[in-house]
């Protein structure tokens, strides 16, 4: 893709992107932006880098079919919402901390139809988390085990999960 060199130096709030996204060294000024919508099949998008994007506050991230693992490395201050759906490589998070460190202002945390992923980062999840939406059975166990008591959790959405139950 080719990136407008008139978008250097502009003041975006909200970038939607359905075909390809190429960011390296300084082609694109990330730094204003506060909303990112990811939407199609990006065969070279494995890695998504929350660093780039200093300032997002909201990151969706939809049908993106060979994203395999999100990274953070320092603390983000801004990102409030997060929802990855229907990415079926997806895998993990690559955090070097916990989460409660890395995005202490997440409230909202989506994971739906990402079957490869099945546990959460150690450490726990941001105690400021009120909204929860899953999918997956093993990333719901995961919940379990790395749900702060302390947590503000008011809702938890539980989509698509075929269980059995025997008698």
């Amino acid at each position: 893709m080719y990136i407008c060199p008139k978008l250097k130096g502009t003041h975006l709030k909200k970038l939607i992107v359905s075909d390809e996204l190429t960011i390296s060294g300084n082609s694109m000024d990330t730094s204003p932006l506060e909303t990112l919508h990811i939407d199609g099949d990006f065969d070279s998008l494995t890695i998504f880098q929350v660093d780039f994007f200093p300032k997002l506050r909201s990151l969706e991230m939809r049908s993106c079919q060979n994203l395999r693992i999100i990274s953070q490395e320092y603390a983000h201050n801004h990102l409030m919402y997060l929802d990855i759906h229907d990415c079926l490589q997806f895998k993990s998070f690559m955090f070097p901390k916990p989460m409660q460190i890395l995005f202490p202002s997440l409230t909202s945390l989506k994971i739906t139809k990402c079957p490869q992923v099945e546990m959460f980062p150690d450490g726990g999840l941001p105690l400021n988390i009120k909204n929860m939406s899953l999918s997956c059975l093993k990333l719901i166990a995961s919940l379990i085990e790395t749900l702060d008591p302390n947590t503000c959790l008011e809702t938890l959405f539980i989509y698509n999960l075929d269980v059995e139950f025997s008698r």
